[in-house]
């Protein structure tokens, strides 16, 4: 009865966050939403629609690759709504259906290890913290990233590899290649203990998925994006650590840190005192769990890794790095 309404309120709230577009008839228009996606998802569904598989478009760029673009979601059975239902509503829904989807999958991974209030307190607060809403503009990582809790559930639950593949495989198509390659080696490590079975869902999320990765591949060897990286632009949107204050604190409220800031996405790391607040009590009642230590580790290398130039242990080998990756001539 309490998982019922656990699904019920979960549904409430994606419901409540896109209430106003759908009855409105509007879409969301802020940053990406605009000058990338709509355009992108009309022209796709477009295409479907007609019955043309969209191997090229026309009219980006001088002509672009479409099919091998996994953020356009050619292959992506969601992203079919498009073909079916009216455009506008058609893209809130999409929106819709994937924070359903995460927090249903949150709620569902929580649930093995803490009570069902608790799970969905948990998943609830992952639903509307500032870090998921601001994927929202990027549907591609935010669809991605709503399979993750299902395919990390897949993992601890021991869940049959034809099922584990078909979920790993749907977060890849979704759209985001690098959150579906952290999200299939997190499975790894927690599943290396059953080589068997991991091999046979390797294998078949990788069978599933060869329709979109196969072209990806294939677009990848000539992206300009495989030229030479200098430090200083793999390091320019580093983050002070001072300013990892900003996921409790509002600015208005937070004084250690300067509010005219050069990286325009780091207000939308904000979660919220209390949601802080009760992460740090589960860390620190749970800290010898195992699960809790890798959690606080992630969190640890995360903060390490995004200070970028101004931490020395991540500036000073990033130069010796790049030159032994030995990177070619860039390609246009």
């Amino acid at each position: 009865m309490m998982r019922r309404w656990a699904a019920i309120v979960i549904t409430i709230v994606a419901l409540a966050a896109m209430a106003r577009p759908l009855v409105r008839g509007e879409v969301f228009s802020l940053r990406d939403h605009s000058g990338y996606f709509l355009p992108m998802r009309w022209f796709t569904a477009l295409e479907l629609r007609s019955g043309r598989l969209p191997l090229w478009n026309p009219y980006n760029a001088s002509g672009e690759p479409w099919l091998a673009n996994p953020q356009t979601g050619v292959f992506y059975p969601p992203a079919w709504l498009f073909t079916v239902v009216p455009f506008v509503p058609a893209y809130v829904l999409f929106l819709l259906l994937h924070m359903a989807l995460l927090g249903g999958g949150a709620f569902v991974l929580f649930s093995r290890r803490v009570s069902v209030p608790s799970a969905l307190i948990g998943a609830v607060s992952l639903m509307v913290c500032g870090p998921l809403l601001s994927l929202l503009d990027v549907s591609n990582n935010y669809a991605t990233f709503a399979w993750l809790p299902l395919v990390l559930w897949c993992a601890v639950a021991g869940a049959r590899p034809r099922t584990s593949a078909l979920v790993m495989a749907m977060s890849f198509l979704a759209g985001e290649p690098f959150f579906a390659a952290l999200g299939a080696l997190a499975f790894a490590l927690l599943r290396w203990r059953a080589p068997r079975q991991l091999a046979v869902t390797a294998l078949g999320a990788l069978g599933l998925a060869a329709v979109q990765l196969l072209p990806f591949l294939e677009m990848l060897r000539g992206s300009d994006r495989m030229g030479t990286r200098v430090p200083s632009e793999l390091l320019r949107d580093s983050m002070p650590p001072r300013d990892w204050l900003r996921i409790a604190l509002p600015p208005q409220r937070n004084v250690l840190f300067d509010p005219a800031l050069h990286q325009h996405f780091l207000p939308i790391i904000y979660c919220g005192g209390i949601v802080v607040l009760l992460a740090l009590l589960a860390v620190v009642t749970s800290l010898r769990r195992r699960d809790a230590q890798v959690a606080l580790a992630v969190v640890i290398v995360i903060v390490v890794a995004a200070a970028g130039s101004y931490l020395a242990p991540v500036r000073s080998p990033l130069p010796l790095l790049l030159r032994s990756v030995g990177n070619g001539p860039r390609r246009v």
